[in-house]
Parts: structure tokens; sequence; C-alpha cells
């Protein structure tokens, strides 16, 4: 390429960049109208639903907290015995696994009616073609936040949760009387 082209090839190649960068190919797309935004923490806290879970693990927290109560107390007299401590753990260790599923099962069932009630959300805003999470979006028109409009829909849906566990504590022989 000789002198005179260089210059011509370098200005060139500065349009097009220019011309691309005018257009908006390079340039990240603005949030429309058809965004929308919930805050699903929010959802996940302050909704009457949630409300309604935090009140059932409740109940369930105090059903197995009896049944923890009863085995301790059924096994008292001989709890000094290496065997019925292990016995005790292992029974501990059952009603906070419990626990544990029944807090994954109720939050599984409220997280899939925020998801349903969102879906109803867009059903009726046709426009909207995506909804986003709050926690992955650094900054936005707070016009785009649906989370209150989803919250005023969550009030009138109510949650069938399982029933609560039962807690049956198997009473220790008696200790055989040393002679």
């Amino acid at each position: 390429m000789d002198a005179t082209r260089k210059p011509a090839a370098l200005l060139a190649a500065v349009a097009v960049f220019i011309a691309i960068s005018a257009s908006g190919v390079c340039a990240a797309a603005p949030f429309t109208e058809d965004t929308a935004i919930v805050d699903m923490q929010r959802l996940l806290r302050d909704s009457v639903p949630a409300k309604a879970a935090e009140a059932h693990m409740a109940k369930v927290r105090e059903v197995l907290q009896k049944g923890l109560t009863e085995m301790n107390a059924a096994y008292k007299n001989q709890a000094s015995s290496p065997e019925i401590q292990a016995q005790l753990r292992e029974g501990q260790a059952v009603l906070e696994r419990q626990l544990e599923a029944e807090r994954q099962a109720v939050l599984k069932i409220l997280i899939d009616l925020t998801y349903e009630t969102i879906r109803e959300w867009r059903a009726a805003n046709p426009k909207c073609k995506i909804v986003l999470n709050r926690e992955q979006v650094l900054d936005s028109d707070s016009a785009l936040d649906i989370t209150d409009a989803v919250m005023a829909s969550m009030k009138g849906k109510n949650l069938k949760f399982p029933a609560l566990p039962t807690v049956t504590v198997n009473t220790p022989p008696a200790p055989a009387d040393k002679k």
C-alpha cells in the first residue's frame, strides 16, 4: 500500500467505527417499557403468603420442639448411659433434619406461588417481555418496578402447606434393677 492510500484506509475505518457507534450497535440496550423488575426477596419476606409461611413454620418448630422435650423427659433417668446419650443425639438430629425438610417444602410452595403470580402479571401485561429480579439489576427507573403490584396480587392467594409433622417418642424400657 502506498503512502497516499494509508490515510484514506484509516479515514474509512474511522468513518465505519463512527457510523456503527452512532447506530447504537455497540451501545448497551436500554431498559424499555417491555422490561419489568421485581424484588423477589421482598416478596418472599413481606407478602401475605410469606407471613403465612412464617406462621406455619413457627407451628412446625413448636411441634418438633415439643417432641424433643418429650424425648429428653422420657430418657432423663437414663441420660447418663452412653447408649442413651447416642440415641438422644440421633433423635435430635432426626428432628433437625425434619425441620429443614419442612422449611424447604414451605419455601418451594412460596416460591412457586410467587413465580405463578409474576407470570399472571405478565399475562395481564403482554407488552412486558421480561421480568428481572431486582438483585440482578444495578440501576433502573423506579417505574419499571412491579413488586407492589405483584405483592397486591399475592394477598388473595392461599398456600396449601403440608400437614404438621407428628413426633412419636418411643418410651425407653425401665432400667433393670441391679442386685
